[in-house]
């Protein structure tokens, strides 16, 4: 029995130490639950239409970085739907220029700044 005492006073703080990092844990995750979103959570909105005032759908939206110095952009392909609009989400907060393109067209170029709300960028395209 004398053998046991050394070992059951090391399992105990070693379960010690185990619910302490978990406590640390569980109050990690509370602290930063009512915290802001974290960059690349930014979003944009807009609608393409095309020269006669129609929604434009298959156009390519491509947003470019001109903060600086530049964010990096998501590596990925957003297309307008069939009414046009899209939805351009993982941006980092800052400064871009928004423009579209489909085969034979593109559009125009708006400047936006892109924070914790939405921001709007309606194109036109031009044949």
């Amino acid at each position: 029995m004398g053998r046991l005492g050394p070992v059951v006073a090391g399992l105990a703080v070693v379960v010690l130490f185990a619910v302490g990092c978990g406590r640390s844990e569980a109050e990690s995750s509370d602290a930063t639950a009512g915290a802001p979103a974290p960059d690349g959570s930014s979003v944009v909105t807009g609608t393409v239409v095309d020269s006669a005032g129609d929604p434009a759908s298959d156009v390519l939206i491509t947003p470019i970085s001109v903060g600086d110095p530049p964010n990096p952009v998501p590596e990925k392909a957003v297309l307008t739907g069939a009414d046009g609009t899209y939805e351009w989400t993982g941006l980092a907060e800052g400064d871009y220029e928004i423009s579209g393109s489909r085969e034979g067209s593109s559009t125009n170029v708006v400047q936006v700044r892109v924070g914790s709300e939405p921001a709007t960028a309606d194109l036109e395209l031009s044949d």
